[in-house]
Parts: structure tokens; C-alpha cells; sequence
């Protein structure tokens, strides 16, 4: 089960094992090795046969020989293709990047990278995996990939390792490494176990029986409390039906896995099954309420649902892990899928789950808008796989009603999917693009401005400008209208086209006014986008009065994230007329995304913190400001982000006057076939002290050494 603790924070997201790891020493040695000799392996085996625990329990290991880290991307909860890419770029922190796919722009983002991909449970989606496996090893040569499956990828240079199940040893033994996890795991539920020369036979036999498949041993361990081991032996005469003659069978191992979880299951009682079946609907961990919204219909209670989670949690059917004052539940991807199989009415069970995720994402999303919204930030991130199952099912129903729940998710968590692009929220409608005839006007003006603020973020600004109009035809209700006016307001400024965009801007207020009131985030966010254009066409008494609109607003709502996209507007709109001024607004707004808030505006305000440190004499905080900035955009995907912090740190290299050619070589990177297309206009308003820097260089080091700089960038 994922453990909510990590390594090391800054170079790997491996859980902190709780559980000792038994035996496993040669195959541990081998594939350490592997990894050193091909960048694919790919460990395989049947469910249940420990290849999760060895894969990770190796990664933990091989740690230390990747400078960029080791990343666990966890395939179960992903249902298809998209959502297999979305849980990789969650893994790697990567967002899709302009004009580029989000698997291309992983890929991208890992070409300078030296870091180990650890790809669990890969069976489901092989070829899409393959295909994506194939792509990053071509495209990023520092990378290495270790992958567990049922089968390898079928990928030229790949290093399949199958995994055997654990060594049983004869009849006069312990040593074996089944008998010592038996063991190890019963002490766990009976501290007081030992296998004595009474039990010591039993207990060998039990796992010889078991195949030696660890998680058949440890579904039997934890009978340990009511069943001795010689008990166990004789249920599993009864039931796994495996003597022919007096001889066992020859029997598949995942027969006997199947057969172990069915054992276990049939000493459920009538509840505890019931409520394990409808179990099955949650992709990944879950909360009491949440069991219980799903799980309490057709005769089973609430109280019979809460009583059968300690039920099953005990007899190691689910696991249980507390995060803080409530407890995360989760099942096993074998188990999962037992449930499934198990489960009456599927579909009604997964209407439950998206009904009560619908009201889990307006709680969240209220909670976001809120004082207390860095509070729930990270409760959204452990709920991402359920509301991304929830949506996913919503939007592939047939009829309206259901594709509605999902509508009720994104309309709920609409700021969230605009602060934070890496949950990768902005592009699950994508689906309903095909179907927007069947949806009312509100849902369609969800669906096309979510499609115009994430062909935005991918530099597509024509298609943003379609289907942000098409979005403000629809609208109704003004709660999406910010992604309309986002995307509308990019591309008319790269389209040169400011009039359009304060008429935009001007329907969107009127909307606003309508239906909402002054004191809104969305106020906010309107002052905050026409000071933003007013700076771009050079009106800065317009910008200046609008970013303090915003800031005024903000701190009387206090949500940190508004409260800092305000501050980084206002830091653009000052940094000319008043820099004192404009750096602590800066500063202040760094402090709140620093502390948790939403990062989407961050590389704005790291970039105006570099060049007032610069113009203020404090070159290395203007250094450090400016590779920050650079970092950022590249972390939120937006290229013209990159684009102009690379701009920004020219000017911080020239002002130092102890840049030498640097900022030449950045000028010529800047302009430089990765960033040369995209527009820079985040440093606009830094742009007359960007020119005159660049001038000052020029004439210093004399036209041959500069344009001979530029052709190194």
C-alpha cells in the first residue's frame, strides 16, 4: 500500500516502506544490475508475486547513482492512454508545454535529465505504455526505465526479468524466505507467534501449498489470530480442491493466487463481502465517507459499511493507512480487480462514486476559494485519482444526466484547474468535444473555455480564439468565463489586437456584475487581466489602477492564491514608477506561492524580483530570481514563460557588469530555434531596461564578439 511518507522529498517520490523486506537477495543483485546495463527492464510475473515490493525496495537502492532522482508512476488507477500520461507527468512534474503533446512534453522535459522511471503495473496499458517507454528512451539518453508487468513490452534493448515466486524450504526447515515472511507477517497480527516444532511442518506446507506467491502468504498470515497454521492447511484442502488422487495437480500460479483471495473471501462474513465487492469502484485510496456513500445501498447500512472497513482491514483485505486525524483505505490491484469481477451493477456502483466525488469537488472548491485554501490543496491531490475515475465515467455515459456529473466536477474545480496545471485538470473535457450537441448552453460554455485556456497553455492561440468564442456564445453562467477570457486575451495580444481584448474584458465585467458582486475572485481576476494588457499597450496609470483594484479585493477575500496573483500584477504595474514598492509586493506574493499557493503566476513575479534586485545592485539575488524564473515556466510548461525569463536574466547578467559574453549568449538562446518563435510579452514592461543592457554589452565587448556570443546561445 503507498505510504503517504517519502525518501527524500527533492530527488525521488518512493514510499517509505513500512513492512521489513524479506529474503529476495539474488534477484535483488540482478536487477540492481540490470539497470546498469539497459535502460529497460522490465520485471514480470504473475499478480500478487511481489514484483510492486521488489521494484521499489531496488529503485530505494539504485537512488543514489540517478542525479535527478527516482519517480514512481503507479499505473493502476489509470483507466486509458490520457490518463496513463497524465499520472507519468504528475510523477516526473511535467505540464504539457506549447505546442506540443503533454507525452511529447515529458519527454522534453527528461532529454537533460539523469533520473530512473519506475513504471508500476504496466499490463493493463501495454502498448500505450510501450509506445510511451519507447519515446523517452529515443528522446531523453540520461533516462532508464525499470517497469513491472505481467509481460514484458515486446521493445528492442529491453531486459525482461521474471519473478519467481519465494523459495519453500523441506519439511525440517525455517530458513526458507516463505516460511520467515509467514512468519514475520503472523508476529505482525500476534506478536507473541513463533513456529515451534508442533507448527513449523504446518506453516512450511501451508506456503509449499501457496506456491511460495507472497501475497497468498500474507492473506494467510493474517489469520494467524484465529487459525493456526495447521487449521489453514486444512481450509485450503477443502477449498482449493488441488489434490488429485492423492497427489496435487499441476496448477497455474495465478490459479492458486485466485484460489488463496477466494479463501480469504469465503471467510467473510455476508457484509464484510458486500462491502469488499463495492470496494472494487475506488482507482485509488478512500476516506470512511466515501465507502459509505458507495457502498451503503441495497440493504447494507452505513454502520455496516464502517464496521466492515475495520472487518476488512484487519483481515488484510484492504489496507489502512492514518493521515493525520482520518484514515486512507485502499485495496491492491489484485484485489481491485477481484472485487470488480465480484460486484452486482458496476455501472450504478461507479454512478455512486461520481455523485459523491461531484460533492467532494464543490467542497474542495470551495475550500480552494477560501482563507483556508492551502489547507486543501493537498487533500485535492490525494482525491486526483478518484475525481479523474469520476469525471472519466461521466463523460463516456450515455446519457445526459451523467455527463453532467462530471460538468459538476470541472465547473467546481475551475480555478484549481487554471492555478495549477500540473493536476492536468484543464483536459478532461477533452471527450466531450465530440458530444457538445447534447449538452445544454452552460456545459457547452464549460467544455469549449476549458478547451480555449488548454489550447492556450499550448501555444495554439487560433484555436484557442475558436473555441473561447464558441464558449462565450454559450455562456450562462459566468463561473468558466475567466478561461474564456484567459485564452481570448492571449491570443488578441499575440495578435496585436488590444482594442479586442478591453472589449472582452468590458463583457466579461458586465457578466460578472451580473451575477455576482465587487468582493469576488473572479473581480480579481478581471482587474488583475486588464492591468496586465494595460501594461502590455503602455497605459501604466490604467495597470497601476487596476492592480491595486485587485490587491484591495484580495486581501479582504485572503485566498493566498489570489492574494498572490494580485501582488505579482501589481509588483508588473509599479516596477517602473515605484521599484521599492513593486519588489516588496514581489516578495510578498514569492512568499505565498512558496508556502503552497497556486504556481501558475509565479515565474511572473520571480522575474520582476530579478530585475528590481538588479536595478537595486543585488546581483546574486537577481541571479538566483532569474534561474528560478526559468526553471518555473519550464515546470508549467508555458515556453513563452521560458522565453521571456530567459530575456529577464540578460539583463540581470549585463547589470552585474561581470557577465562578460553571457548575456550575448543568452540573447542568442533567446532568439535560438527552442524559444525564438514564442512570444515574450510576460517581460514586456521590462523591456526598455532589457534593450538598453543588451546595448551596453554590445558596444563593450564590439559587434564581431557579441554576434560570435549570440551564435554560441
Amino acid at each position: 500500500f503507498a505510504a503517504l511518507r517519502s525518501l527524500t522529498a527533492a530527488s525521488t517520490n518512493l514510499p517509505l516502506l513500512l513492512s521489513s523486506f524479506v529474503g529476495r537477495d539474488a534477484e535483488m543483485a540482478e536487477l540492481a544490475a540490470a539497470i546498469g546495463d539497459s535502460r529497460l527492464v522490465t520485471l514480470t510475473g504473475v499478480g500478487g508475486v511481489g514484483k510492486t515490493r521488489l521494484a521499489l525496495q531496488v529503485a530505494a537502492e539504485v537512488l543514489p547513482r540517478f542525479a535527478d532522482g527516482v519517480w514512481l508512476c503507479e499505473l493502476a488507477a489509470a483507466a486509458n492512454d490520457d490518463d496513463m500520461v497524465q499520472v507519468v507527468a504528475l510523477a516526473l512534474g511535467v505540464v504539457q508545454r506549447q505546442q506540443m503533446t503533454l507525452g511529447e512534453s515529458i519527454v522534453d522535459s527528461s532529454r537533460n535529465r539523469e533520473l530512473l522511471v519506475v513504471l508500476d503495473n504496466c499490463e493493463h496499458l501495454l502498448d500505450d505504455a510501450a509506445e510511451l517507454v519507447e519515446e523517452l528512451l529515443a528522446g531523453a539518453p540520461a533516462v532508464r526505465v525499470l517497469a513491472t508487468s505481467r509481460e514484458g513490452f515486446g521493445i528492442p534493448g529491453e531486459a525482461v526479468r521474471p519473478l519467481r515466486s519465494l523459495a519453500v524450504a523441506d519439511r525440517s526447515g525455517q530458513s526458507s524466505d516463505a516460511v520467515v515472511l509467514f512468519a514475520e507477517r503472523a508476529r505482525a497480527v500476534v506478536p507473541s507467534f513463533v513456529l515451534d516444532a508442533e507448527s513449523l511442518p504446518a506453516a512450511v506446507e501451508l506456503c509449499r501449498r501457496l506456491d511460495g506467491i507472497p501475497l497468498a502468504i500474507e492473506l494467510a498470515a493474517a489469520r494467524v489470530a484465529t487459525m493456526s497454521p495447521a487449521d489453514m492447511v486444512g481450509h485450503l484442502d477443502e477449498r482449493f480442491r488441488l489434490l488429485t488422487g492423492g497427489r496435487r495437480g499441476r496448477v497455474e500460479r495465478h490459479q492458486t493466487l485466485r484460489a488463496a483471495i477466494e479463501w480469504s473471501y469465503s471467510l467473510l462474513d455476508d457484509r464484510e463481502r458486500a462491502v469488499f465487492d463495492r470496494l472494487g469502484v475506488f482507482p485509488g485510496s478512500f476516506d470512511e465517507n466515501a465507502a459509505v456513500a458507495v457502498c451503503a445501498t441495497n440493504g447494507v447500512e452505513r454502520w455496516d459499511v464502517i464496521d466492515a472497513l475495520a472487518g476488512l482491514a484487519a483481515k488484510s483485505m484492504i489496507g489502512a493507512e492514518r493521515d493525520g486525524t482520518s484514515v486512507r483505505y485502499q485495496l491492491l490491484e489484485t484485489l481491485r480487480h477481484f472485487a470488480r469481477d465480484h460486484a452486482d451493477d458496476l455501472d450504478a456502483l461507479r454512478r455512486r462514486h461520481a455523485a459523491h466525488y461531484a460533492t467532494v469537488a464543490e467542497q474542495m472548491g470551495a475550500g480552494l476559494l477560501s482563507s483556508d485554501e492551502l489547507a486543501w490543496r493537498p487533500r485535492l491531490g490525494i482525491e486526483l485519482d478518484n475525481l479523474r475515475a469520476a469525471v472519466g465515467w461521466a463523460f463516456d455515459a450515455a446519457t445526459v444526466d451523467d455527463v453532467e456529473i462530471g460538468v459538476q466536477v470541472i465547473d467546481a474545480l475551475v480555478f484549481e484547474a487554471m492555478v495549477q496545471p500540473s493536476w492536468g485538470m484543464q483536459t478532461w473535457t477533452a471527450p466531450l468535444l465530440g458530444r457538445v450537441s447534447e449538452l445544454d448552453a452552460a456545459a457547452r460554455a464549460t467544455v469549449h473555455s476549458t478547451a480555449s485556456y488548454r489550447a492556450q497553455l499550448a501555444g495554439e492561440y487560433e484555436r484557442s480564439v475558436v473555441f473561447g468564442r464558441r464558449a462565450l456564445g454559450d455562456l450562462v453562467a459566468f463561473t468558466p468565463a475567466y478561461y474564456v477570457a484567459m485564452g481570448l486575451v492571449s491570443a488578441a495580444e499575440v495578435f496585436n489586437d488590444p482594442p479586442a481584448v478591453m472589449a472582452l474584458l468590458g463583457e466579461a465585467r458586465r457578466l460578472l456584475l451580473a451575477e455576482g458582486g465587487p468582493d469576488d475572485w473572479r473581480t480579481c481576476c478581471l482587474h488583475n487581466v486588464t492591468s496586465y494588457v494595460a501594461g502590455i499597450i503602455g497605459d501604466r496609470d490604467l495597470a497601476r489602477t487596476e492592480a491595486h483594484r485587485s490587491v484591495a479585493v484580495a486581501r479582504r477575500l485572503a485566498i493566498p492564491t489570489v492574494l498572490a496573483m494580485s501582488l505579482t500584477l501589481q509588483a508588473s504595474a509599479l516596477c517602473i514608477d515605484d521599484p521599492r514598492a513593486a519588489l516588496a509586493a514581489a516578495d510578498e506574493a514569492i512568499g505565498l506561492y512558496d508556502k503552497g499557493a497556486g504556481e501558475v503566476m509565479l515565474p511572473a513575479a520571480l522575474m520582476n524580483a530579478a530585475v528590481l534586485r538588479s536595478v537595486a545592485g543585488d546581483a546574486p539575488g537577481a541571479a538566483r530570481a532569474a534561474g528560478r524564473a526559468v526553471d518555473q515556466g519550464a515546470r508549467n510548461g508555458d515556453q513563452s514563460c521560458v522565453a521571456s525569463a530567459v530575456k529577464v536574466a540578460t539583463l540581470v547578467l549585463a547589470a552585474s557588469r561581470e557577465g562578460g559574453e553571457a548575456p550575448a549568449i543568452l540573447d542568442g538562446a533567446r532568439h535560438g530555434p527552442a524559444l525564438g518563435d514564442l512570444p515574450t510579452t510576460h517581460a514586456g514592461i521590462h523591456r526598455e531596461r532589457i534593450d538598453a543592457a543588451l546595448d551596453h554589452v554590445a558596444r563593450t565587448l564590439g559587434p564581431d564578439a557579441y554576434n560570435a556570443a549570440q551564435q554560441r546561445g
